[in-house]
């Protein structure tokens, strides 16, 4: 009688529909996710994509999307110990003038900080401009998470 029981068990969870997960989004990285979000729900992209099949040429959604993530990427407040890295070691040297080698354990301090904040890999290099780049994006987001 128990090994009856079990079977009817056994069949009638069998028997059960399978849960359907809505699949997670990936975190949006900037400005041209979010972008894509936005067309996606309005149907503008498959509207878009279908003018690009008939026509044959590319819409360019993907570069512009790549330019906005890189131009306005998204990031996460500043944590208290990259505040004080900014403050202390990081903004001194946006002032430094032009031409002064910038050294290697610096370097590693400011990427540091740039992947914990923006989520965005990023190496070391010898580009001035590069760099002043990056400490421009620090400078917003030290001013952003001082306002929170």
């Amino acid at each position: 009688m128990q090994q009856e029981s079990t079977d009817k068990q056994s069949i009638a969870a069998s028997e059960k529909p399978k849960r359907k997960y809505k699949k997670r989004q990936p975190k949006s990285k900037g400005l041209g996710d979010d972008i894509e979000k936005l067309t996606k729900a309005t149907g503008i992209k498959k509207v878009v994509d279908t003018v690009a099949k008939l026509t044959g040429k590319d819409c360019g959604c993907e570069k512009r999307k790549a330019y906005l993530n890189k131009r306005f990427p998204r990031f996460n407040a500043m944590n208290e110990a990259d505040q004080k890295v900014w403050l202390e070691e990081l903004k001194p040297m946006q002032t430094a003038p032009d031409g002064t080698r910038l050294p290697f354990s610096w370097q590693e301090q400011l990427i540091g900080v740039y992947q914990r904040t923006f989520g965005v890999r990023m190496k070391v290099t010898r580009c001035g401009d590069c760099i002043k780049g990056k400490l421009e994006q620090l400078e917003k987001a030290y001013a952003i998470s001082c306002d929170k």
